[in-house]
């Protein structure tokens, strides 16, 4: 990954220029404490790049185990995390990667109702990412059907947060401030300044908020009548709307949007499975085309020096 630079310098700082008291005395439940105290051990027994990938194969098989007990089609929605996922989480954002293989198993205990358990899971993933935090809101969202629409109305308008050139990104910097100032980081001008310099970033939410909008026109019976498929459309739409709120500092607001969105994986394997109960097989095909072109829009924009080697080679 182009990003193993940057976990190479941060591993450097944390792990061999800080010592274990450092460590411990500033280690609160907003330091992610879990990730940063588990690794500096294992540190001392085996290396960052072995560590990192046994983690890594082990918290991926504990999410794909509860993703394919959440829906029972494995093929399928192995093939849309594939897709959507595993080059960003788990090939590159390696701590998102960890905290969502806590958050997916927390979404099926809510499912069961199993709150306490649900909670759990919930808590240790803050503890590795805490941005995912952000998660919070599945259960307001499960138990109470009135917000969902509280949802859908924030879903509809946030596009005008970039026409109208309004970003919740100070307001939200200046809350965290409560109890972490790491987000101060994703403000500094060398970050902001060349950023979606192409204006791809519009086009990539443009193109999450038409599936979000085609599934609740073909999946809206489930969504209306299921309270956990209702919760994970919404969470869909607050990634989407999270987005355009943070527009003007995609590094915020993609990584937000784009843990809220893994929500999708969900949601498109269910529209998958519409279309193959109603017989539609051209759409789950364009439906796979889509995603594999995803996939690979990923690959080479994530890992372009295998990509150019790649090509060099064919």
């Amino acid at each position: 990954s182009k990003d193993w630079v940057s976990y190479q310098w941060f591993f450097d700082e944390i792990y061999v220029k800080t010592s274990w008291i450092e460590l411990l005395m500033n280690s609160t439940p907003f330091s992610e404490p879990l990730f940063f105290v588990t690794t500096k051990a294992a540190l001392g027994f085996i290396s960052l790049a072995n560590f990192l990938l046994l983690v890594g194969i082990a918290l991926f098989i504990l999410k794909m185990h509860f993703l394919t007990k959440l829906i029972d089609d494995v093929f399928i929605v192995t093939f849309f995390y594939v897709c959507m996922y595993l080059f960003l989480f788990e090939g590159t954002a390696l701590r998102i990667a960890y905290a969502t293989s806590f958050i997916i198993p927390s979404m099926y205990y809510l499912q069961k109702k199993k709150l306490l358990t649900s909670i759990l899971l919930f808590l240790i993933a803050t503890q590795i990412q805490l941005t995912s935090v952000v998660f919070i809101i599945m259960y307001p969202l499960f138990i109470y059907r009135r917000l969902n629409f509280l949802v859908i109305a924030l879903f509809v308008i946030a596009p005008l947060a970039i026409l109208l050139n309004i970003s919740a990104f100070n307001f939200v910097v200046d809350f965290t401030q409560l109890f972490s100032n790491k987000y101060l980081f994703y403000g500094q001008d060398d970050i902001v300044k060349n950023q979606n310099s192409t204006g791809l970033f519009y086009y990539f939410i443009g193109f999450f908020y038409m599936f979000v909008i085609a599934i609740g026109y073909y999946l809206k019976q489930q969504i209306m009548n299921e309270p956990f498929k209702r919760m994970i459309f919404s969470l869909a739409m607050i990634g989407c709307a999270s987005m355009c709120l943070f527009y003007d500092h995609v590094v915020v607001g993609a990584r937000v949007g784009e843990m809220l969105l893994i929500s999708m994986v969900l949601l498109l394997t269910w529209l998958f499975q519409h279309f193959r109960e109603k017989d539609l097989s051209l759409y789950n095909v364009v439906l796979i085309l889509i995603f594999m072109g995803y996939a690979l829009a990923r690959f080479f924009y994530l890992y372009p020096t295998l990509a150019l080697n790649a090509e060099a080679f064919i």
